[in-house]
Formats: structure tokens, C-alpha cells, sequence
């Protein structure tokens, strides 16, 4: 009998050294200053998909830490380190086969090249005549990486900056003819740069695109599931609370 309580006891404390080794480390969380999704209000990473990030990690007991980077660093890290999570992130056919992805955590939202509303000489309607104007996006962002596809090129038409913000200043400037951005972040980044809304309008829509979490590759499959299992009840749990959350 003591001998079956010895290896019980043996057995019991495996598993947890096993489950420690997997879930106990804590991982690495990372974003970037996309409001009104994820950004930095007084020192302290807030927004509506960070709210969700964090409640859904909480539930999962999982332990973090969190940061924000320009999206380029934070992508990478994403790509070249285990047990990092990046959110909010745009799954595309490129990024697909680059992350463990863990749940869609926004509705889709329309992306379109916006033009300085006085700017009369911009005449784009649809991609092909965009070619013939320059588009400033953000860095390895989702919308670069569309737009490179779609033949626009950094040596001609494209216009490459480390933040959404900056683009923003370029398009007021006259230093870009085109915005890449999604609607609801580019209602954010108006507010914060005090520009009225009617100065800048969309010109060419470019996708609806969905918005994610996702894992590197080298994070453990029973981490990403566990994670997934939290998000999708804390987003259940959020639109049961709040009926306009789609």
C-alpha cells in the first residue's frame, strides 16, 4: 500500500511538471498603436481587441506580458520566437501558413484607399487607376502585402511608414496621393490628429477583412487550444453583454 501511494504520488507530480512545462511559462504578447483596436494610453496598452486579449488569457490562466512595437518588429517576433502572440491581426492567404491561428476577435471591417477630399487632381476609382498613384501604407501590414500583390510596387507606387499615424500625415501633406486603412481605424486616427473627417474620402474600396489572434509556430498546439477555447467564450460573453458587438 505505501509503495501504490509512493508511485501515485510520483505519477501526480510528472503530470503537473508536464503541464507546467506547458502552460506555466508565460508568454509573450504582442501589438502595435492601431486604435481603436489596441494602443497606449498613459503608459497602459488599452482598446477594444486588447479588452478581449486579455479577459480570454485571464480565463485561460494563462500568464503574459504585453507590448506594443511598430507592427514590422512586432510581426517578426511573431515569426522567429515561440510562445508569442500577436493580435490584432489580418489572416490572410500569405500570412496563413506563418502562424497557429486562434480565433477571429472583430467582425470584418472594410479597408479602402482614402484621398485628401479636396485633392480633385486624384481621380482613382477602382484599383487599376490607383496604380498610377502613390499609396502609403503601414509596414508588413495586411494592406501592403494586398497591394503588392495587386502590382503596386515600393520603387514606383507604394509608399512604405512604421505607423498608421505617419501615413496619415503624409496623405494631409501631399507627400501621398492615397491612404491604405480600414474605416473604423481611420475614424481613430482623425480624432487623435484633430482632422475633420469630411477632409479625407475613400476613393477605392479595397477588401472586408477579418481580424485576428494568432500564435508563432513554435507554441504548443495545447496552448493554442486552450486559448482558443477562452476566446471563444469571452467573445460570447461579450456579445451576449453588449447586443451591438457583431
Amino acid at each position: 500500500m505505501k509503495h501504490f501511494k509512493f508511485y501515485t504520488t510520483v505519477y501526480c507530480l510528472f503530470f503537473l511538471f508536464i503541464s507546467t512545462s506547458a502552460f506555466g511559462q508565460t508568454i509573450e504578447v504582442v501589438t502595435e498603436e492601431w486604435p481603436p483596436y489596441n494602443y497606449t494610453v498613459d503608459g497602459e496598452i488599452t482598446g477594444s481587441s486588447t479588452k478581449i486579449i486579455t479577459k480570454a488569457l485571464k480565463a485561460a490562466n494563462i500568464n503574459y506580458t504585453i507590448r506594443s512595437y511598430p507592427w514590422a518588429r512586432a510581426y517578426k517576433l511573431a515569426q522567429e520566437k515561440p510562445n508569442v502572440l500577436i493580435y490584432t491581426i489580418v489572416r490572410t492567404e500569405h500570412r496563413e501558413p506563418l502562424f497557429k491561428w486562434v480565433a477571429e476577435i472583430q467582425p470584418p471591417v472594410p479597408t479602402y484607399l482614402y484621398k485628401r477630399s479636396d485633392r480633385k487632381e486624384v481621380t482613382a476609382t477602382d484599383l487599376e487607376e490607383a496604380l498610377k498613384f502613390s499609396v502609403v501604407v503601414t509596414r508588413s501590414a495586411y494592406s501592403e502585402q494586398y497591394l503588392r500583390k495587386l502590382g503596386f510596387s515600393h520603387n514606383t507606387n507604394l509608399i512604405v511608414t512604421s505607423y498608421p499615424f505617419r501615413g496619415l500625415q503624409m496623405l494631409m501633406s501631399g507627400r501621398a496621393d492615397l491612404l491604405a486603412e480600414s474605416s473604423e481605424n481611420l475614424k481613430s486616427i482623425l480624432a487623435d490628429a484633430d482632422i475633420n473627417p469630411k477632409d479625407v474620402s475613400p476613393a477605392v474600396f479595397l477588401k472586408d477583412f477579418k481580424f485576428y489572434a494568432a500564435f508563432s509556430k513554435g507554441t504548443d498546439d495545447k496552448l493554442v487550444a486552450r486559448l482558443r477555447t477562452a476566446l471563444v467564450q469571452t467573445l460570447a460573453r461579450e456579445r451576449a453583454s453588449s447586443p451591438t458587438i457583431n
